[in-house]
């Protein structure tokens, strides 16, 4: 009995780490990986995890035959990446260091106690996202400080409703309307001159191009039942977000298309690439990375845009490809730098990946679609489909080098200690 108690401890411990991490944004294979070594670590013999989005239910035996099974019903999350690094380091010290029950509790609530950023920090954070992101999209300086300008509002905005406990769906569709409504008073008075250019950069934001592209990838790695409710939970929410702005945009006659064009198109490019980097960075801040990572996080997000445009430059002219030649440098460089720095390759790849995420292909897909252009939603549906396609099978080639290459690291690593 005692033994039973024992293990219904331990899978709880294991759970009690793998719900945060879920929570946090980590991907469903590598929460059930850490479920799995942390409960063997912890004395079971055989560990069975199935986790998606919503729930994550564990049975585990131990050497004497008993088996114990327990569920965890998740219902939200929200990217932190900071806390997700440190249920990493958690969850590799219980492998390696053998912690106690007592040491893992203590070390969860120090975790549940980290103070999150500041209000102004993520308003700064919300104004620097909208604004780079709109002039990546193609608006001008003074669209792009009018959408930094409404990022803040938006930010306050999430915050009140959040706050005060509203549905989610309904505070997404109010969020989007009531920006949209700032937006196209912006451009009313004569502060702003392109409705969409400014409200391209707030929905960036808001439409859940992230949990779309795991969604895909989690599809392409066998996750079909946590694929397919992201996926479509993920669509509902982008309809949301852009009919919120259409509609807002439709009550008050505005609309229009980015126009800003360099001389150069290497000028284009390197605008972009800079533009792209510091939304990974606006991005990485709103995530609650901190310190040196930030870097990182801005670096990477400089080297997939870059990676993008110099494919195009060399001849690489299907827009797929080049987002399959980025994601997979992209991808080479998180699971790199993740075992340099010791920690999950999520905070530099869910950061890095920002400016190649198909927002504003998803935004314009389907407001083609709440403006009645059908043909045009067809298309750019299948074109925002293809780019995630190529987004996960890039994820999927870098992880396949990754794999080939690390027996040989291991090999070599293992002779020359023989050698010593």
């Amino acid at each position: 009995m005692d033994e039973g108690r024992k293990l219904d401890a331990h899978i709880s411990l294991a759970l009690d780490i793998g719900m945060r991490m879920l929570v946090c944004g980590a991907q469903i294979s590598r929460v059930e990986d850490s479920i799995g070594r942390i409960c063997k670590a912890l004395g079971a013999v055989d560990t069975h995890v199935f986790s998606v989005t919503s729930g994550i239910i564990v049975t585990a035996f131990d050497a004497n035959g008993n088996s114990a099974t327990q569920l965890r019903r998740i219902h939200s999350g929200s990217y932190d990446l900071a806390r997700l690094q440190m249920l990493n380091q958690l969850s590799r010290d219980i492998c390696s260091k053998h912690l106690t029950d007592q040491e893992i509790t203590a070390r969860l609530r120090a975790i549940d106690m980290q103070k999150k950023p500041r209000l102004w920090v993520l308003a700064l954070a919300y104004a620097l996202i909208s604004g780079v992101f709109s002039i990546f999209f193609g608006a001008n300086w003074t669209d792009g400080i009018c959408a930094a300008c409404t990022g803040v509002i938006l930010c306050l905005l999430e915050y009140w409703i959040k706050k005060a406990g509203f549905d989610h769906v309904f505070a997404v569709f109010g969020v989007s309307f009531l920006v949209g409504l700032c937006n196209a008073l912006l451009v009313m008075v004569g502060l702003g001159q392109n409705y969409d250019a400014i409200s391209i950069g707030n929905i960036m934001l808001l439409i859940p191009g992230i949990a779309m592209t795991n969604a895909v990838h989690d599809m392409f790695v066998d996750d079909m039942l946590s694929g397919i409710s992201r996926f479509f939970r993920s669509l509902v929410i982008a309809f949301i977000v852009t009919f919120g702005f259409t509609v807002a945009g439709m009550i008050l006659k505005t609309s229009g298309t980015p126009q800003m064009q360099l001389a150069f198109p290497w000028l284009q490019a390197m605008l972009q690439i800079i533009t792209g980097a510091l939304g990974s960075l606006g991005f990485a801040l709103t995530f609650h990375v901190r310190g040196k990572m930030l870097v990182f996080a801005f670096l990477g997000g400089f080297l997939s845009w870059g990676m993008c445009c110099l494919s195009g430059f060399i001849g690489i002219s299907h827009e797929a490809l080049q987002y399959l030649v980025a994601i997979t440098v992209l991808t080479l460089y998180a699971e790199l730098m993740a075992r340099y720095l010791h920690c999950p390759s999520t905070i530099l790849l869910v950061t890095g990946w920002i400016p190649l995420i198909p927002g504003g292909s998803l935004y314009r897909s389907i407001n083609a679609l709440v403006t009645g252009n059908f043909m045009d939603f067809v298309n750019r549906t299948l074109n925002t489909f293809l780019l995630m396609v190529a987004m996960s099978t890039g994820m999927l080639l870098a992880m396949t080098i990754i794999h080939l290459f690390s027996p040989l690291h291991h090999k070599s690593y293992k002779h020359k200690q023989t050698v010593k």
